[in-house]
């Protein structure tokens, strides 16, 4: 409810208010009762984003409605369906990925699934985090213009530019930065997922766009055509995480993280356009192009102990996206 009124202050302030609880319930669980607490620090962070989320949520005044049974069944049973093919489809992607773990372990043993579990939380969590904040924003407002071609592909181009913008820098740093994070969070001998992490967090940038396009489908209602391109996504990723790993070991399984993306961005925009008249301008894969070929040379040069050079184009591409960011938040208080 307040994610659909746009109250994102006060969205913030839930997640915000709610975490620094949690943390306060948690680490005495977590001193007292050592690795026994994890599931009741789990509960207990739970428990602390639904009080504060409750608590703050009150505050809104919202006009009661009468509604008889079938009123609500009719308006309601569109909202249920698109939720089980959610959840069908987040079960898909859950199993496919306990598969690989499976299957990895097998292959490689439990060391081998250590630094590819260390890798996914990185580049998916961490890196996804944009993601994440994002999202708070931009499905209401994608749904408020899902029914007009025209907004729809202006907000969709707007997400995927800001998207971008806001990746490009994160990554560049993230690629220069990254042993000391892997020093910070984990120890040395996890320097043996850098490959991995690199081409996986090249992917991000075309994980950006498949997953502003995707909103879409969402917007629409379109819950089982949503169903079917994550399973054809997902079963694509896990057949290439096979091979890729098979071939050349964890790094391979980056390049997999890459490609598939760079495949599902390729579909779901095709979907997209012929089923709902979905178009983004040239210039967008053009700036797709361009920051994915930055970011690349970024890491080429890192790699290759060129650090001025890495460090230099990773200042250029954090002024000019700030630069652009910027025109845009002004552009939009105008």
């Amino acid at each position: 409810m307040i994610q659909a009124s746009e109250r994102l202050r006060v969205l913030a302030r839930c997640s915000v208010l709610g975490s620094f609880f949690a943390l306060l319930l948690s680490l005495p669980l977590f001193y007292f009762f050592g690795i026994s607490g994890i599931v009741p620090a789990i509960i207990a962070h739970t428990f602390s984003i639904w009080v504060v989320t409750v608590s703050l949520g009150r505050k809104m005044k919202v006009k009661p409605v009468k509604m008889s049974w079938t009123e609500t069944y009719r308006q309601g049973k569109n909202i249920a369906s698109l939720g089980i093919y959610m959840t069908v489809s987040g079960f898909v992607t859950t199993l496919y990925s306990y598969l690989f773990v499976a299957w990895l372990n097998d292959r490689g043993g439990t060391g081998e699934v250590g630094f590819f579990q260390a890798g996914y939380t990185l580049v998916m969590q961490y890196v996804g985090l944009v993601f994440t904040a994002m999202s708070m924003e931009y499905y209401p407002r994608l749904s408020a213009v899902c029914e007009d071609k025209v907004l729809l592909s202006e907000h969709v181009t707007r997400q995927v530019e800001t998207s971008l913008l806001i990746l490009a820098p994160v990554i560049s740093l993230f690629l220069i930065f990254q042993n000391l994070i892997i020093h910070i969070l984990y120890t040395p001998a996890f320097l043996a997922i850098s490959g991995y992490i690199s081409w996986a967090v090249l992917g991000m940038l075309f994980r950006a766009f498949s997953w502003s396009v995707s909103f879409v489908l969402l917007a629409k209602g379109a819950g089982r055509i949503f169903l079917i391109t994550e399973i054809v996504a997902d079963s694509l990723m896990f057949v290439m995480y096979l091979v890729g790993y098979t071939h050349w070991g964890l790094q391979g399984v980056g390049v997999a993280y890459l490609l598939a993306y760079l495949f599902s961005m390729t579909g779901i925009y095709m979907v997209c356009h012929l089923k709902f008249g979905l178009h983004i301008p040239v210039r967008m894969f053009v700036s797709l192009f361009v920051y994915s070929s930055l970011c690349y040379f970024v890491w080429l040069l890192w790699s290759n102990d060129c650090l001025a050079g890495a460090y230099s184009l990773t200042a250029f591409i954090c002024l000019f996206t700030g630069f652009q960011l910027k025109k845009k938040i002004f552009r939009k208080s105008e």
